[in-house]
This record gives structure tokens, sequence and C-alpha cells, in this order.
């Protein structure tokens, strides 16, 4: 009776095996180019443009992006780890990030998108308007400088830090200025002290939040010397556009999803004659200038002929 028993446990166990092993696998849902879901790591500078984009992306398309903003160092760890498949950075991979990424079998694509720049600012009780490119650079290499006590960022570990850094020439491992954990903080520092200046992406000046007006009033944006030129430049979008302003820098998507996903769908949005629109209408700079169709009416055309 126990060999019976045990024959038909056997025998059941067998079955229910076979049929699991002839089941088919559920395949894993992926987003496609225009449909699906997708996290977007966005470097905290440039936060208020992608929002841009996403709006619009999301009102043509079946697509859903979640935005993540965060600092430049804690997006390309994520990347490396694999914890994020999709960024947005102030500057390209370098060639070390890139091979670190292919050796974790990632092989990530850069699309470049448009340009903008660090806006130098200062409390509006200060009666200066212009900063010298001496004065920037003793700021960031000894902490002060005969007018300001200290230069204020928004986050450590933010690409703004590491820009300004390269652009000025000075070492960004031994840092001599303040810092926070976000923009907001930082601005309210700012307007509420005039011995200090910050640096911030001019994206949050183009398109800041309703409830930053209050200190938004009690701002301005510095003049800066062009180091090349000796002549005061303004982070406006003719100056980036020209290389006048001094602080202008490259916008790049990433896409390190390794499949034809949404990331590769929001990438040409961005990059193609819509996104880029968007890009020049936010009062950044659009890495190619959308072109502008005339449209002659035929009515007008009978007139001038006769």
């Amino acid at each position: 009776m126990n060999k019976k028993i045990k024959f038909l446990v056997g025998l059941g166990l067998l079955v229910t095996l076979f049929f699991l092993a002839c089941q088919k696998k559920e395949p894993k849902v992926r987003d496609t180019i225009l449909t699906g879901s997708m996290t977007v790591s966005v470097d905290e500078s440039v936060f208020p443009i992608i929002e841009d984009e996403q709006a619009v992306f999301q009102s043509q398309y079946n697509g859903s992006l979640k935005l993540k903003p965060s600092s430049e160092r804690e997006i390309l760890q994520a990347l490396t780890l694999k914890k994020a498949s999709f960024a947005v950075l102030t500057r390209d991979l370098t060639q070390t990030e890139r091979k670190q990424l292919i050796a974790h079998k990632i092989s990530p694509k850069s699309t470049p998108f448009a340009y903008d720049a660090l806006a130098l600012v200062s409390s509006r009780t200060s009666n200066d308007t212009i900063i010298y490119w001496k004065e920037l650079h003793d700021l960031l290499s000894k902490g002060s400088s005969n007018r300001f006590k200290g230069i204020v960022f928004d986050n450590i570990n933010s690409g703004t830090v590491r820009a300004i850094a390269e652009q000025v020439g000075v070492s960004a491992e031994n840092p001599t200025f303040y810092s926070f954990t976000n923009h907001e903080e930082a601005l309210k520092f700012i307007s509420t002290h005039q011995d200090y200046l910050g640096v911030f992406g001019v994206n949050w000046f183009l398109q800041p939040p309703l409830h930053w007006d209050q200190w938004m009033k009690q701002l301005q944006i510095l003049h800066l010397e062009n180091p090349d030129t000796r002549t005061m430049s303004y982070p406006s979008q003719d100056e980036i556009a020209s290389g006048e302003y001094p602080l202008a820098r490259h916008l790049y998507l990433i896409n390190a999803q390794g499949y034809a996903g949404l990331g590769k769908g929001f990438a040409a949005f961005v990059a193609g004659e819509r996104g880029q629109r968007i890009i020049l209408k936010s009062g950044l700079v659009p890495e190619k200038f959308p072109s502008r169709q005339l449209v002659i009416r035929k009515q007008l055309l009978k007139k001038t002929e006769n």
C-alpha cells in the first residue's frame, strides 16, 4: 500500500512538473518607443526645461515619464549601478565613464539637445551688477574676495560645481564654498545675504516656480567679464548662442536602456523639431534652430500680380 501511494505521489509530481515546463513564460513587459513608462534622472539645474518637454511629449503620445531630479554625481552612480537607464546631464560622458558602463554591459547613447549657462547671482541690496573674472577665480580658489565672503551652490555633488571649476580653471576636489541640499534653500540664503555670490543654472531664472517670486524679487543676475574679450556679458539667449557668455554649457540626453524603448522615443522628440521649439521658447539655446516656414496666401499673390 505504501509503495502504491509513493508511486501515485511521484507520478503526480512528474505530471505537475511536465505541465509547468510546457507552460509558456510570460514575456517581460517593456516600454516601446512611444508607449509604456520610464523614469528620467534629471540634473537639478535644468529640471524646468525637461518638465516642459515631458508635458508636451505626454500630451502627444502614450508614454509616461517620471522625472527624478538628482545631482550629477548621483545620476552617474545610478547609471553605473543600473539603477537608472535614462538621464539628462549638463555634459557628455567622459571616455572613462563610458568604458565603465560598457564594462557593466551598458552601451549608452548620447544626444546633445541644447545649451544653457551658469548664472552668477547676488542680492539686490548690493549696488554692483558686474563681476570680474579674477574675482570669480579668487572666490573659487580662496573662498572669498574683496567684495564677497563666499560663494554658494545648491548641492556639493552638483554638476554646477564641476562645470564652473573646469571653466574657471580651479580644482573642485577641495571645495572652499558653501552648499545646500537644493536650489530653493540656496536662493533663500542669497536673497538675504548681500555678501555672498550664488551659482545657479539659468534655466531656473527663466522658468521659476510661482512660490519663488518672493525671493526672485530680491535677487539679480550679474554681468560677467569675458576673460578673452574683456567685455561684460550676460547669460541671455543671444550671448549664450554667440559664445560671448563664458559660462555656457552643452546639455545631453543619455540613453542606457539598451533596447528601442521609450528613451529612444523621448530623445528623438527632444532633439526633433517640436522639442527644439520648446527649448527656443524657454530662453535656452536649442542644438538645432527650428526652421521657419513662410506661408504666402494665393489672394495676396493675385493682388501683387495685378
